[in-house]
């Protein structure tokens, strides 16, 4: 039941960032939504990979966390998407999140890129770490 728990909660933090990514009309070229997005994923990826190690799911688990697990990765994906348009393509925080091209930048881009990889990096290790302790609670047996 702790691992539902944590799955819950590690699906709703990435919507949320997810949803981040198209809320808010970055009036002024801030983006301030990219900032709460990264922050409330990074502490409910932490809380929940924390319930999912300390009480890894057996394989039925795992088959029933697997759309997290697709949603995580698909915030992988946006994450590494804002770090190319930034650091290849110079488009500003807002000018990626909008589409339109003529929006400055915010001034906090490096430090929201590092963010958002940072998070998504930590949730994918969290499942694999949660993967590799289950795993070796079952072959331990």
């Amino acid at each position: 039941m702790i691992a539902v728990f944590g799955g819950a909660l590690i699906l709703l933090s990435s919507l949320y960032a997810m949803l981040s990514t198209v809320m808010g009309t970055c009036t002024m070229g801030s983006a301030d939504e990219l900032v709460v997005g990264g922050l409330v994923a990074a502490v409910g990826y932490g809380v929940g990979m924390a319930l999912l190690i300390a009480r890894p799911p057996n394989a039925l688990g795992w088959v029933l966390l697997s759309p997290v697990v697709a949603v995580v990765a698909y915030q992988a994906y946006l994450a590494s998407s804002f770090f190319i348009a930034y650091h290849v393509h110079s488009l500003s925080a807002c000018a990626w999140k909008q589409g339109i091209p003529e929006f400055d930048a915010d001034g906090r881009e490096p430090w929201l890129t590092a963010l958002w990889v940072g998070v998504s990096a930590f949730g994918l290790t969290g499942f694999g770490l949660a993967w590799l302790r289950g795993w070796r609670l079952r072959s331990a047996r």
